[in-house]
């Protein structure tokens, strides 16, 4: 006996996903969405993490904090 668990073909996963929506009640619909909206987070906030990574190493961020304490600075009498 194998252990090895078959992944699910994408088209036939995708497939059985919107059927499966279909018929589910509102509220199982509504936290499908929540999830799906976290997971869309989460992929950007990696996305975005990864890039500034390279930024960062490129040293295209080394200007920063001079430009924050200028900006506090002109900023400070507000």
């Amino acid at each position: 006996m194998s252990n090895t668990i078959t992944q699910p073909v994408p088209k036939d996963l995708r497939q059985q996903m919107i059927q499966r929506i279909q018929s589910a009640p509102e509220t199982d619909v509504l936290l499908l969405h929540e999830i799906w909206l976290s997971a869309a987070k989460d992929r950007l906030w990696q996305e975005i993490q990864q890039d500034a990574t390279v930024e960062q190493e490129a040293g295209k961020l080394d200007q920063v904090p001079d430009l924050v304490r200028r900006y506090r600075a002109r900023h400070a009498a507000v």
